[in-house]
This record gives C-alpha cells, sequence and structure tokens, in this order.
C-alpha cells in the first residue's frame, strides 16, 4: 500500500525496480529513517526521490532515506524522477550538492519558534524537539533574560573568560539542582546515581566525553563507558585498565608548558592523554578535513587549575561523531566539554559533584552566550 500525491501518480515505479546507492555518503540510521517513515504515514509522498539507470535497474540519487522507511511502510511503489544520459561523475556531483546544499542552510530562530509553537507536540517529538526545547526556544525569542538571585542582568554575548583563579564564594547551583543552559542540562549531582544521569540526559545520549577527578579509583567509569566516546587519561596503561584495547582508535597529547621569563618551563603533570574510543568511526563519511593533529600544547600558568582546551574538543566530536548526538559529560568541571557542544550547535547533557564548579559553568556559559542560565528544578540532596 502506497500514498502518493495525486500529481505524482504519473512518476510511480514499484520498489522492486529500485535499489539504494552503495556509494551513498550520506548515512541514514534507524532514528533518521523513522522520522522519514512518520512523515510519509502522515503526508504521504509529495516530492519524487531522484534516480539513475544502472545495469537494468534504478539506482537512488536523492531519496535513499525516502526508499528505506517506504520499506519499512511496507510500501509497494515511490514516484521517481529519472536523471539519465549524463555521466556517473555528474550524477554524483548532483548527491553531493542536494545533500551538501541542507546541510549549509541554517535555522531562523523566530521563524522555528513559530513554526514549532503551531504544530502538535508529538510531531516535535518525531522530529527531536521536546517540549522544554521549545519553550526555552519561545522564551528566549520573546522575553528578555531576567536576573536569578542577586546576579547581575545578563552580560552581552564575548569570548570565553576560562577556569578563574579562584572557585566562587557564593554558588547559585545546590546539589539536588537541575540548570538548563539553552539547549543543554547541569545537573548538580553524583555522576555514578542513575537517577542523576537520567536528570541530565532525560532523552538518552550517544556519546561521552570522560574526564575523571584526579582522585576516583579510574576503574569505576566502566558503568559511564559507551561506544563512542572521547576519554582522558594520564597513561594509556590506565585505559587499559578499563577500556577494551580493540576499542582505542586515535590517541592525542596534551602537553601543558607554562612561560618562564624568556624560556618555557614544563609543568610537574605536564601531559594527558586524549583518546577516542569506540568499535568504528561514526561520523558520515561525507566529513571533510582530515584528523586532528596528535600533539596539543596548552599555555598556562603553572598555579592555577586548568580545564581541558574548548578547540581540542571540538576538533575531535566533529572527526569523531555525527553532529546531532548528544554529548554527555558526567565530570563537567569547567564545563569545557559543555563549551564545545555551545560552539557546535549540539545538545550537551553534563553533571557536576560541586556547587562552586557549577557556578564556573554557569558563568562560563552565561559570558560566552550572553544569556541567562534558569533553574528548571531542584530536589533533596540524599
Amino acid at each position: 500500500m502506497t500514498t502518493i500525491a495525486e500529481d505524482l501518480r504519473s512518476l510511480e515505479r514499484p520498489l522492486t525496480d529500485l535499489e539504494e546507492d552503495p556509494a551513498n555518503a550520506r548515512v541514514h540510521d534507524d532514528r533518521s529513517v523513522a522520522a522519514i517513515a512518520r512523515s510519509l504515514e502522515r503526508h504521504g509522498q509529495r516530492k519524487p526521490i531522484v534516480a539513475t539507470p544502472v545495469d537494468g535497474r534504478l539506482r537512488i540519487v536523492a531519496g535513499n532515506g525516502t526508499l528505506r522507511a517506504a520499506r519499512l511502510l511496507g510500501w509497494d511503489r515511490l514516484a521517481v524522477t529519472v536523471y539519465a544520459d549524463v555521466t556517473a561523475a555528474v550524477v554524483r556531483a548532483y548527491a553531493l550538492e542536494d545533500n551538501r546544499s541542507a546541510e549549509l542552510a541554517r535555522w531562523s530562530d523566530p521563524a522555528l519558534a513559530e513554526s514549532l509553537a503551531s504544530i502538535d507536540e508529538h510531531v516535535r517529538v518525531d522530529l527531536g524537539w521536546d517540549e522544554s526545547e521549545v519553550t526555552e526556544l519561545l522564551r528566549s525569542m520573546s522575553e528578555e533574560p531576567s536576573e536569578i538571585g542577586t546576579a547581575a542582568a545578563t552580560p552581552a554575548a564575548g569570548s570565553d573568560p576560562g577556569v578563574p583563579d579562584t572557585l566562587p564564594a557564593t554558588c547559585r547551583a545546590a546539589c539536588g539542582d537541575v540548570w538548563r543552559l539553552g539547549r543543554h542540562r547541569l545537573v548538580c549531582g553524583d555522576a555514578f546515581d542513575p537517577v542523576v544521569r537520567a536528570r541530565a540526559c532525560p532523552r538518552g545520549h550517544q556519546v561521552v566525553h570522560l574526564d575523571p577527578p584526579f582522585q576516583l579509583d579510574y576503574r569505576r567509569i566502566r558503568d559511564l563507558l559507551i561506544d563512542p566516546a572521547l576519554v582522558w587519561v594520564s597513561t594509556v596503561r590506565q585505559a587499559f585498565d578499563v577500556i577494551p584495547r580493540s576499542w582505542l582508535r586515535f590517541e592525542r597529547v596534551l602537553v601543558k608548558r607554562a612561560g618562564h621569563r624568556s624560556a618555557q618551563m614544563k609543568l610537574v603533570n605536564d601531559h594527558s592523554l586524549l583518546l577516542q574510543v569506540g568499535t568504528a568511526k561514526t561520523h558520515p563519511s561525507s566529513l571533510r578535513g582530515t584528523a586532528p593533529r596528535s600533539v596539543i600544547h596548552q599555555e598556562v600558568d603553572r598555579w592555577r587549575d586548568h580545564g581541558k582546551p574548548v578547540t581540542a574538543l571540538v576538533e575531535n566530536l566533529t572527526h569523531w561523531t555525527p553532529p546531532w548526538e548528544t554529548l554527555f559529560d558526567p565530570f563537567c568541571g569547567s564545563g569545557s566539554a559543555l563549551l564545545a557542544a555551545e560552539r557546535m550547535g549540539r545538545a550537551c547533557g553534563a553533571i557536576e559533584l560541586e556547587p562552586a564548579w557549577c557556578e564556573v559553568v554557569l558563568q562560563r556559559w552565561e559570558v560566552v552566550t550572553g544569556r541567562r542560565a534558569e533553574r528548571e528544578a531542584s530536589e533533596p540532596h540524599g
């Protein structure tokens, strides 16, 4: 059974005549195919897919996800326009242009907010927007930022102030709090509590960033490790205690150096290793660019604590994971991973045990974005 718009009926082709492109550079995961299938169920097919003749069959050029969704729904026909009498190189270029041109567009937040507010909630959920995200988007479009506690008015957006010399003397966050920072969530609590983790990422997460406290028994992170992940360690030996060797894919060395007169002086704890962990690369094969360089140099003041460089996390996340995946950071610290997610336009669910460090994260995000974080909920700390 198939629902095709009346004006497309003349283009109908049996699905048995169609085949997916084995060299398709656009990856459709289960979530993507399910979203296309739900759209087809609601609206029917309103635009044709594009195919080209290959060895007596029609190979999809634009619409591989639609073909998979139609099969999932049990459809037997689709409307197809045929791109023929051109070279394979021209067809390949068209396929890439069709996908890339959509990626280059961006959302208009006011128009998006109005559109989301006008459709049913279950449709928004199908498309990946939950009610809290819509509420936040509408609020940001229609209201002036409000003060929280005795904090000053929201500053204009600016550059990242980095990690402060001393921790804040007063904190807005308390154990049990959930804070919303735009598309991100920050929970003040214990990362090993499953209830706390669920509050940080209520819709789940697909990639994790692990930078455990120095004093933590590293073996405890096993329960938090997923495929894929970014993991900071002091030595590869430390990684082997918890990470399967077959999961280690790419290693970067962060070298910390401090200036001393006209020379460079190494710090006592002078380096860390940033590991890409997982069974396979999961980013779309169409991603352009090369792998991040293997050595990162970070100039620091030897007397103060430092977060990990945001730029390094952006590079690794771009190289390693699709941009729509939610990042989970159970040991948020100064918030470098959350700020990397902010820079990339993706969501992050974060947990930090210490209220003072939560305040650092809130302040850094507020300065970078020029927006005000909001307390969403608070529960007694047990």
